[in-house]
């Protein structure tokens, strides 16, 4: 099984194997290189610090400070301790103190994480808190089952990402072909991305659309599914419906935009990234908003976003939210609620729009300046986001994802490089994914 971002179901018997050593060397990591401000290091003198554990780039960790140094102006009496790391090494420091019964108060957690650390009594469910303190979770984009498990709320939705279609309006405007809008259908999307494709001989020097086909799906062959009113696995997700009529249409037209048309990249001739679109390999990306802007600033074309297009039986597009949750182990649960629902807050939602790194989790923050500006790229970021957010679907996560989620990516790759028919490749897959879930989810012995 291939390494990945995402936890498997492998947590019990790793638990098991942390050593002492291990666990006080994350713990001494963990506390380096923080600085407290004045009132907030006084304060700590005389309470315990709540501990905030999150991932993310510099740019993103500078965020949470500011975030926090608004927390500790408006509460000096409670002190609080941001302990960063890379997303990569995230999970595997925070079961290693969930081990060693070091675990912080508040972590940043993907979707991905919580079935597992749900199923070992690692998190805390919040539903009582929500009730008690009446939390406005209706101000939230629905974050559907990401954050939850059995209807329990493991965590509070701070940011997110949604797939939509990024374009080369300049490239668009010298072909004389129409941008994309709302009302584009599936056939839309496939004829432009025709007209668009240029080619010299048997080289093609530009294609007329790109995407991502390893890993999740979520930026690509997912939404075709979706768009077709089918989903990877069914509603109680127990089994696959990978196999089945609708999805073998969907990844069929998505599979002949590629190897009939040559519209758009094999990955083995041409990886689907932003710094392609960008170098004009590409004139349509499938991309997430969050906004790839650190990316596209560098764009010499003018560039915008639109919906996905819609399939033959609906729109829809992918999204992911990320929360922030509270350990089962913290000590100081009333304060942890108070900060936990700080950070996701309206103060803190404003700080984290005015980066335009990820989709704010508070619906009125995309409409901030700061966030969705019609003058600068991409201008349509807001209607965009305002059509496509009511159709949104979440990625299934599980016990097991993981591992059933890199299976769907590597048989993807297989597809779209004419490697194995659809049917028989989805047939495939179908048993594999049923052969995982059934393992994840059999009784405990």
């Amino acid at each position: 099984m291939r390494k990945s971002r995402y936890v498997g179901s492998d947590l019990v018997s790793r638990r098991k194997r942390v050593s002492f050593a291990a666990v006080m060397a994350v713990l001494a990591v963990s506390t380096l290189g923080v600085t407290l401000p004045p009132t907030a290091a006084a304060a700590s003198s005389t309470a315990t610090p709540l501990r905030v554990m999150v991932w993310g780039s510099q740019l993103e960790i500078g965020t949470y400070n500011r975030i926090l140094d608004a927390w500790r102006q408006a509460h000096p009496d409670i002190p609080v301790r941001l302990e960063p790391t890379t997303f990569w090494e995230y999970l595997s420091k925070l079961q290693v103190q969930v081990a060693a019964d070091s675990a912080p108060d508040i972590v940043l957690l993907s979707g991905a994480f919580i079935p597992d650390l749900v199923d070992e009594g690692a998190l805390t469910d919040l539903n009582p808190f929500i009730q008690q303190y009446k939390f406005p979770l209706e101000d939230y984009w629905d974050t559907h089952d990401i954050l939850r498990v059995n209807g329990k709320m493991y965590a509070l939705p701070m940011f997110g990402d949604v797939a939509a279609l990024y374009y080369n309006r300049s490239a668009f405007d010298r072909a004389g072909v129409g941008t994309p809008n709302a009302d584009w259908k599936w056939d839309d999307l496939r004829e432009a991305a025709r007209k668009l494709t240029v080619r010299s001989g048997d080289t093609t020097k530009q294609y007329g659309v790109m995407w991502a086909v390893s890993g999740n799906g979520q930026s690509s062959y997912v939404n075709f599914l979706l768009q077709n009113g089918v989903r990877v696995l069914n509603d109680t997700r127990t089994s696959s419906l990978i196999d089945t009529e609708p999805a073998v249409k969907a990844i069929q037209y998505w599979t002949d935009i590629i190897l009939r048309d040559g519209s758009a990249p094999r990955p083995d001739v041409l990886p689907a990234t932003g710094e392609a679109f960008v170098a004009e390999k590409g004139t349509m990306i499938y991309h997430l908003v969050a906004l790839p802007i650190n990316l596209f600033e560098t764009a010499k074309f003018d560039w915008d976003v639109a919906p996905m297009p819609i399939g033959p039986k609906q729109r829809a597009s992918e999204a992911n939210f990320v929360g922030f949750g509270m350990m089962a182990g913290s000590r100081q649960k009333e304060k942890a609620w108070k900060l936990l629902s700080f950070l996701v807050g309206e103060q803190s939602q404003s700080i984290f729009a005015a980066m335009r790194q990820n989709l704010p989790a508070l619906r009125k923050a995309i409409a901030a300046p700061a966030f969705a500006d019609p003058r600068k790229p991409p201008r349509n970021l807001l209607p965009t986001l305002q059509v496509t957010m009511p159709y949104t679907y979440d990625l299934q996560f599980t016990k097991g994802w993981m591992e059933w989620s890199n299976l769907l990516g590597e048989t993807m790759v297989r597809i779209s490089q004419g490697q194995v028919g659809v049917e028989n490749g989805l047939r495939e897959l179908a048993d594999k994914i049923d052969t995982v879930l059934r393992r994840v989810n059999a009784p405990k012995k």
